[in-house]
């Protein structure tokens, strides 16, 4: 997956981001793409993603 190349997102990631947590939850969370925080740490929902949104 590091080395995928079939749209321009790659040239300015610096993290490839995959889930983590429990396999087996009841529920999951699906984020729409890693922001600015996940991308500079390598970790998911973290900085401003983890802020609740009202729907």
């Amino acid at each position: 997956m590091e080395q995928c190349r079939k749209c321009d997102l790659w040239q300015s990631r610096n993290h490839l981001i995959f889930g983590e947590g429990n396999h087996h939850a009841p529920i999951f969370i699906i984020g729409e793409a890693p922001g600015r925080d996940e991308d500079r740490v390598g970790r998911p929902f973290i900085g401003r993603s983890i802020t609740p949104r009202r729907c």
